[in-house]
């Protein structure tokens, strides 16, 4: 969801404003009752306006929420968490309580697209690069065009697909645990940056191989296999570390 600097002030000043109603209540439930009420501001705007909330939906939405004043609490009222709760917030809050995070929906449908773009310009440029000098004339523009072109292409969307991975998982820690998709978004920040890896990492073993190693095929595949299956195991724990500093639980 692309959001406005407008909107974020307007969400962080709402926020604010119940933080400074909170009392002397421990850090933990201050916490924890400030990230629901963000996470719940942020559902009920993309539920009314999709991917990008004006100011306009924003008074909307913080029309329909109780005032900031509401979360007073006093120093020893018992259970004073207990106010907040989803029968408390607006209807489309609650609704949103049990959503998936489309963002990481959109990040992984834009790896999907990609993919196809990808392997095109990959073929067409390994054919470009690899084909010898005296043929080389025999690939015609149009067929270079449209590597260059799908290459750009892919980039792009490789680019927006791990923005929004990004944007998802800020959303899903703000969220609290309500929403779906924590994986999936996840894996879709890291597709990109790990397909890189392997890429560049099997150019450089092909280069290196080539020249000095008189290895067969079989080889050359095994090897490849057990690089990028090394590579993919140090992804898969960055992946846990990213979420462990996000403050995920379960990743520490």
């Amino acid at each position: 969801m692309e959001v406005s600097p407008d909107v974020k002030d307007g969400v962080n000043q709402y926020v604010w404003n119940v933080a400074a109603h909170l009392g002397n209540l421990p850090e933990a439930q201050r916490n924890e009752i400030l990230q629901y009420v963000e996470s719940h501001l942020y559902e009920a705007l993309q539920a009314r306006a999709g991917a990008s909330p004006t100011v306009d939906d924003l008074h909307a939405v913080l029309a329909e929420m109780p005032e900031p004043k509401f979360y007073a609490v006093g120093d020893a009222e018992a259970g004073a968490t207990d106010r907040l709760t989803r029968d408390t917030l607006p209807e489309q809050a609650r609704q949103g309580a049990q959503k998936i995070c489309w963002d990481a929906v959109i990040s992984l449908g834009l790896i999907i697209v990609s993919l196809p773009l990808l392997l095109k310009a990959a073929v067409t440029l390994l054919a470009i690069l690899f084909t010898p000098s005296s043929t080389a004339s025999g690939i015609s523009i149009g067929i270079q065009i449209t590597g260059w072109t799908s290459l750009l292409l892919s980039i792009v969307l490789a680019v927006v697909a791990t923005r929004y991975a990004a944007q998802a998982l800020q959303m899903l820690r703000a969220a609290n645990g309500e929403l779906w998709g924590l994986v999936l978004a996840a894996f879709c920040r890291k597709f990109y940056p790990t397909l890189l890896e392997i890429s560049l990492v099997n150019l450089l073993l092909y280069a290196i191989l080539t020249p000095f190693l008189s290895t067969t095929l079989l080889e050359r595949v095994i090897v490849f296999a057990v690089v990028d299956l090394l590579i993919i195991w140090v992804a898969v724990r960055g992946a846990k570390r990213m979420l462990m500093r996000m403050g995920f639980p379960g990743y520490g």
